[in-house]
């Protein structure tokens, strides 16, 4: 498959994520404010996860900003388990880098389902990437 690299930086994530769509053929996520509407966050992880171990970082890269930007808060532990599983920890923290970009009504409801997630130090990671000193 062609480096498609040059034609997804600056564009609206919807623009992107129709370009990918058309490169493989079938639908990929599709992000709303209330999360993915075609996969949950496990198969979106192990989609994550196959494009890392393809090598396919310019996809991956796009898939780790849909999560951490668009996922529902519910689906986020979910996905941040899966990386680790894989032993993706730096594509776990790239998710939370976005999820720490979202606005405030978001990064809250998204640290509060992380805390009783029992996940305190993403939840504390949010919170530093959200509201730098």
């Amino acid at each position: 498959m062609d480096d498609h690299t040059d034609e997804f930086p600056g564009m609206p994530l919807e623009v992107a994520g129709g370009k990918m769509n058309a490169m493989y053929g079938r639908e990929l996520p599709v992000p709303s404010v209330l999360g993915d509407r075609q996969l949950d966050g496990r198969r979106l992880a192990d989609y994550i996860v196959e494009r890392i171990e393809a090598e396919d970082l310019t996809h991956a890269r796009l898939l780790l900003h849909l999560a951490g930007a668009r996922c529902a808060s519910i689906e986020l532990p979910i996905i941040l388990e899966r990386l680790r599983e894989a032993s993706l920890r730096m594509a776990a923290e790239a998710v939370l880098f976005h999820v720490g970009e979202r606005v405030t009504s978001d990064v809250l409801r998204i640290v509060k389902q992380l805390i009783e997630a029992k996940l305190y130090d993403d939840a504390a990671l949010v919170l530093r990437i959200a509201v730098p000193e």
